[in-house]
């Protein structure tokens, strides 16, 4: 299922990258529409990796790392496509950008915005391997658990043993120092 969402993403990856290299007057409406479809998928991959096992999981995880670059990258380039566009219909829509200080601000806060999306896909990454070791480590808890409970009943049977040998020495002695 991964792989299959994967494709999509993919396929949905080129017609956007074909939209935004054809021309500077590439649908707005279609690019943004793409994109989310995109992120949706991109979230129905993590929600199926998380059902994943861990060697799998992990190299899932980076996989999933790199399309996340990969949407925020193509995000970037549609918001300075229409920027550029002076026939978009986003750029109708908002003011004319008049100065090139005016567009050098927008540069920024765009450069700002892809730098906050890498952020948070750090920050994604880093939970999700920090689940990955809590995973490992209540595993292997677990597993200390059962062995613990186990060296505990066997402690318990040599102890009756140690018990039962007890009573037979005193019985035995007994018996010696009737004989004696």
């Amino acid at each position: 299922m991964f792989e299959d969402y994967q494709q999509e993403f993919e396929t949905l990856a080129k017609f956007v990258e074909e939209q935004l290299s054809s021309d500077a007057s590439a649908s707005a409406a279609a690019v943004g529409s793409k994109l989310r479809e995109m992120e949706r998928t991109l979230e129905r991959m993590e929600m199926e990796c998380r059902g994943l096992q861990p060697p799998r999981r992990t190299a899932s995880q980076k996989k999933l790392t790199s399309l996340r670059a990969t949407l925020d990258d193509l995000r970037h380039r549609s918001l300075l496509a229409s920027l550029d566009s002076s026939t978009s219909d986003t750029a109708r829509q908002r003011p004319p950008i008049d100065s090139s200080a005016e567009r050098e601000k927008w540069r920024q806060q765009i450069d700002k915005m892809a730098e906050g999306s890498r952020r948070l896909e750090e920050a994604r990454r880093m939970a999700a391997e920090s689940e990955g070791v809590g995973e490992m480590t209540v595993g292997e808890l677990r597993r200390q658990r059962e062995q613990i409970q186990g060296i505990k009943a066997n402690v318990g049977r040599v102890q009756a043993n140690v018990d039962e040998s007890e009573g037979m020495l005193k019985r035995m002695s007994r018996w010696w120092n009737r004989l004696i």
